[in-house]
């Protein structure tokens, strides 16, 4: 086993690593957010508008719960989008590395 192969090999390790962190951060988001989102926002509606505290229970719940949805839709989003964003430039890491390659192959 070459050395090269070997510095891939740890390359390829802190990859998974970093992509299993950003998997846990964004779990513990995902389920820590919307519980913020959705008291947050119920605490704020409730000072601010006194006619929130009215009968009304539907509205007392349909906003906060609003909150809290668009919350887990906006940490989909960018987790979706830093997937995206990490494929993009792993297909261009491949491409260049394809074309080094070549190079090498040429030289020798």
């Amino acid at each position: 086993m070459s050395h090269a192969s070997l510095r891939f090999g740890d390359e390829n390790m802190r990859s998974q690593l970093a992509i299993l962190g950003e998997w846990f951060l964004f779990s513990i988001l995902m389920f820590t957010l919307p519980f913020v989102s959705y008291f947050g926002s119920k605490y704020v509606l409730e000072q601010n508008y006194p006619h929130f505290k009215a009968d009304n229970l539907f509205l007392n719940t349909l906003l906060p719960v609003v909150a809290a949805v668009l919350t887990v839709w906006t940490v989909i989003a960018v987790y979706a989008y830093i997937a995206w964003r990490d494929e993009f430039r792993s297909n261009q890491t491949k491409d260049s590395l394809a074309s080094t390659t070549k190079e090498v192959k040429k030289d020798n």
